[in-house]
């Protein structure tokens, strides 16, 4: 119970009204409205956009399809309400994301447009904001780039044009954050397609607040997460293609869009990789390249440099190695939902190849996995008596939270200090510093409580480790790590997150001290 009150402790009043207005209204099925003036319907303009993965495939009367590196097949007909995988695998599937793919035809893809939206009209499937809004963005896409060349475009029509009063009527104030996000560009977009003034309206009033809100002042997505900021990105080029360059959201989004341009810049590094702070891994958004690419496309050449500042993280570069420290607590308080308990973690990159990784995510189901993934062991810092510095809980929830602060920074370093309450009662006190030169760097650790803590070191998948004494680790690419004030050090192994349902093996290395420690990860070469 005290656990449930500390979350909710949390949460805004708007959040609590709409979540009870939703409790008490469910939505049973999608109820259709025929558009009387589909003259009025116009076409957008479409950014250019990668082709999808294969994601159905006909053989005979069989359907198999693949989402998330999941497969499974089905007779006849596919089962659109189908969530053995997890509701994540079900919602990649109500997306429609096959609309994208090159080797269906038009004919292949309105068929299976027609059949997932029987389901959502008899209630086999029940219709959802968030996939919705998805959804809705994807078969407006498809509508605007195969205007002469489907059969069935009026009922798709009034498919498309039923499921936006849908959502403007479910709107996700009750989580708020990027879903908020994703059902107003949706409106934006069915706005601009119908022309319809309401719609348009909706989605200015949603952006005009949400943006200042979202968007911090250093670029960064306020949830703190890489891949959800790369998907973000992509929604704010996408309207920039298609709206008038003299309208508000114009102006508003190719700013924001250069701020964020910025903020990926230096949460990434020299090879294209991206930081998986949070929940974040790959194959899930469009890569920095590609991004990259669309912003062009898009009129934007050049965006200024970012210096991370609002969104807590730090970096240090130099021509030997990039190094990004999270010096952040649980952000934002009232939606923490792809947050983990990862304060004063860290990544280190040498020569553009990574050494000290996170180890991001492979599943949002409730259990073991999940909650490892999110838990203080899984990030590179200090763990007491086993207990998270953050009480990470269910798939997307966190309790108590700890209080981080950065007690003093310059160009070379960053001091840092955590606060937070063990189980017990006792105030646990973490202070590390990170010191950063040409050759090492440099982490200093020293804890309140004397008694034996644990840190950890999780290494990239391939990496191996030539030597381990008690004062140094020598790994085989040529990275040394030399310990002072060390109890124990020891190689530990652990399931490193390629992907959603991908692992691959990887080991680490666990130390313990019992007041302070000092390590020193010297750059290959240095």
């Amino acid at each position: 119970m005290k656990r449930i009150l500390h979350t909710l402790a949390y949460v805004t009043p708007k959040q609590v009204v709409f979540r009870l207005k939703y409790l008490l209204a469910p939505v049973k099925s999608l109820k259709i409205k025929h558009v009387r003036s589909k003259e009025k319907v116009t076409p957008i303009q479409c950014l250019p956009i990668p082709y999808s993965n294969k994601i159905i495939e006909k053989a005979g009367s069989e359907y198999h399809v693949t989402l998330l590196n999941l497969s499974t097949k089905y007779e006849n007909q596919i089962h659109w309400a189908d969530d053995s995988y997890g509701q994540l695998w079900n919602y990649h599937l109500q997306y429609a994301d096959f609309l994208r793919q090159d080797d269906l035809s038009v004919t292949e893809k309105e068929d299976l447009l027609i059949d997932l939206y029987e389901w959502l009209k008899s209630g086999k499937l029940k219709p959802e904001p968030y996939p919705s809004s998805l959804r809705i963005m994807n078969l407006i896409r498809f509508l605007s780039e195969n205007p002469e060349s489907l059969n069935k475009k009026n009922e798709l029509i009034d498919h498309l044009y039923s499921e936006l009063l849908f959502l403007e009527n479910r709107l996700e104030y009750h989580l708020l954050g990027n879903h908020l996000m994703e059902n107003a560009f949706a409106l934006l977009m069915g706005g601009t397609y119908f022309q319809s003034v309401r719609w348009n309206n909706i989605a200015n009033a949603i952006f005009l607040e949400q943006v200042p809100e979202q968007i911090l002042k250093d670029g960064g997505h306020f949830e703190r997460s890489p891949m959800y900021h790369l998907i973000l990105l992509f929604r704010f080029l996408e309207a920039l293609y298609y709206l008038p360059s003299d309208s508000e959201l114009y102006s508003l989004f190719l700013k924001t869009s250069k701020q964020m341009l910025g903020w990926i810049d230096q949460m990434s590094f020299r090879n294209g990789d991206l930081a998986h702070f949070n929940d974040s891994t790959d194959h899930q958004a469009y890569s920095k390249k590609q991004i990259l690419q669309m912003a062009q496309k898009c009129g934007i050449s050049e965006y200024s440099p970012t210096i991370l500042n609002e969104s807590g993280y730090r970096r240090y570069e130099n021509e030997n190695a990039s190094l990004l420290v999270d010096s952040c607590g649980i952000k934002p308080d009232y939606q923490p939902g792809h947050a983990h308990a990862d304060s004063l973690s860290f990544i280190l990159y040498s020569h553009g190849k990574p050494i000290v990784i996170d180890p991001g995510v492979s599943t949002y189901e409730a259990g073991k996995r999940r909650n490892w993934e999110r838990s203080t062991k899984a990030h590179n810092t200090i763990t007491f008596r086993e207990q998270n510095t953050a009480d990470v809980w269910g798939k997307f929830r966190v309790g108590k939270r700890p209080d981080v602060k950065i007690v003093e920074e310059s160009d070379a370093e960053c001091i840092l200090r955590l606060r937070h309450k063990l189980e017990s009662g006792d105030l646990f006190e973490h202070h590390r510093k990170f010191h950063f030169s040409h050759e090492y760097v440099e982490i200093f650790d020293s804890v309140t409580l004397n008694e034996p803590v644990e840190g950890r070191i999780h290494l990239h998948p391939g990496i191996k480790i030539k030597e381990l004494t008690k004062n140094k680790v020598i790994l085989d690419e040529g990275t040394v790590i030399k310990l002072q004030n060390i109890l124990l050090v020891e190689e530990f192994t652990y399931k490193c997150s390629n992907a959603f349902n991908v692992r691959s093996n990887s080991i680490g290395i666990r130390y313990e001290f019992d007041h302070d420690t000092t390590l020193r990860i010297y750059f290959p070469g240095t």
